[in-house]
């Protein structure tokens, strides 16, 4: 499945030190989220860093945030992997 949306932050490490474990895709506030593939969801829960997070929703502002996006993480058996992969 091709993301249909810019992803403005990749995944790895940033200016500054600090590791991004996933993707950001730019998203209007609100906008509907698709699975990226067939799962099953086993949390769904608030985050203080993550925000709300589940695996489908909609795009808010509930963690840290410059503008409105969706943070596509990725975890395969406990550990999180870039989501492009």
């Amino acid at each position: 499945m091709a993301i249909q949306s810019p992803v403005n932050d990749g995944y790895g490490w940033r200016d500054g030190g600090k590791f991004h474990n996933g993707i950001d895709i730019m998203a209007g506030y609100g906008s509907p989220i698709i699975a990226a593939s067939s799962g099953i969801v086993t949390a769904a829960s608030q985050d203080r860093g993550c925000g709300q997070y589940v695996m489908i929703g909609q795009v808010g502002d509930t963690g840290y945030l410059t503008f409105y996006h969706l943070h596509l993480e990725v975890c395969i058996d406990g550990s999180r992997v870039d989501p492009y992969s």
